[in-house]
């Protein structure tokens, strides 16, 4: 794996994202929203740093498990079992207040969902944001109603959008960029593999696929997943980094039930035979290995554009996969 493309490691630069960390380090509270990969978590982490104290509602979606796991990393210590959840916030406050800590609720949507299914304990993740209103707080969701819901506790909202193509590439150059500065400081043969085998017509294919403006999600954490799992394949096969290592990863990312429509392709009608799927299917495979989209069924080619599994005349999908579905 390839250090700076990791999404646990944190950058020094952050491209794009600057006037947010800028923004966040005056507030005494906010929510945070926007979509997966956008840059959220990152800004609170240059922002605020070891003074953070942090948990995710993704992971931890009760509240006694949220609150028991914000003391343990506050250092406020309670027993594993048998404690009083509202001592507990009570311990919590105070020494977050005391010692001029910031509180972050990631993915506290999840928690939100969590409890509106329990009539009885519906409004518990307000109730504990009730508690929390001595201390620096900031909240990170992805939108939808947990945003209508706590816009009327937290005023300040930042959205944040999803990256473009641009966007993604000047990311990824940034990455490049930091992975020569660790380099002058120390030896490291997976970065100098790295900065040998990456090139710019790898990053712009990545770029593609995972920009917002080209028909991606716009998440820079698969952008950067993209092109580290591109890493991982071709040093296995002791290879140079290539367009079809990207693309090996590209399979590993996609959904699933895309490749199953290609199995059975619309030219497939329902009284056809599993037999004469099986050849079809076949033969769509056979066309993509030879690079023979003109021969291609137009509702087939369609499927594969709108699945993006075909660009500019190019096919995304590995040729090895291809000659595994057709031995198939």
């Amino acid at each position: 794996m390839i250090r700076v493309l990791s999404i646990d490691y944190v950058p020094k630069r952050t491209p794009l994202r600057e006037e947010y960390i800028e923004e966040i380090s005056k507030l005494d509270s906010a929510i945070l929203t926007g979509p997966v990969g956008v840059g959220k978590t990152l800004t609170l982490v240059k922002a605020f740093g070891e003074r953070m104290v942090r948990t995710t509602c993704y992971t931890y979606r009760s509240i006694p498990h949220v609150i028991r796991t914000l003391c343990w990393r506050a250092g406020v210590n309670i027993p594993s079992r048998g404690y009083d959840t509202s001592l507990a916030l009570t311990l919590l406050v105070r020494r977050l207040r005391d010692r001029e800590l910031v509180l972050v609720l990631d993915d506290f949507d999840y928690l939100l969902r969590r409890y509106e299914a329990d009539k009885d304990k519906t409004n518990a993740p307000i109730e504990l944001l009730d508690g929390l209103i001595e201390i620096r707080l900031f909240i990170v969701v992805h939108g939808g109603r947990g945003l209508r819901v706590l816009r009327k506790r937290i005023g300040e909202i930042l959205e944040y959008k999803p990256y473009t193509k641009a966007q993604i590439e000047e990311i990824l150059y940034s990455r490049v960029e930091e992975a020569e500065d660790l380099l002058v400081k120390s030896s490291d043969p997976m970065l100098e593999w790295f900065l040998r085998n990456v090139d710019d017509d790898l990053i712009e294919l990545v770029a593609w696929i995972t920009g917002y403006d080209t028909g991606g999600s716009g998440d820079c954490r698969l952008a950067l997943e993209l092109l580290n799992r591109a890493c991982v394949y071709a040093r296995m096969g002791n290879e140079r980094l290539s367009r079809e290592h990207v693309k090996m990863s590209y399979m590993d990312v996609i959904d699933m039930n895309v490749l199953r429509s290609l199995y059975e392709p619309p030219l497939a009608l329902r009284n056809t035979s599993v037999k004469r799927v099986k050849r079809l299917s076949r033969d769509i495979w056979i066309k993509l290995l030879e690079g023979e989209l003109d021969e291609l069924d137009p509702r087939v080619l369609r499927i594969l554009k709108d699945a993006r599994l075909i660009r500019d005349g190019e096919v995304l999908i590995p040729k090895g996969r291809l000659m595994e579905w057709i031995k198939g």
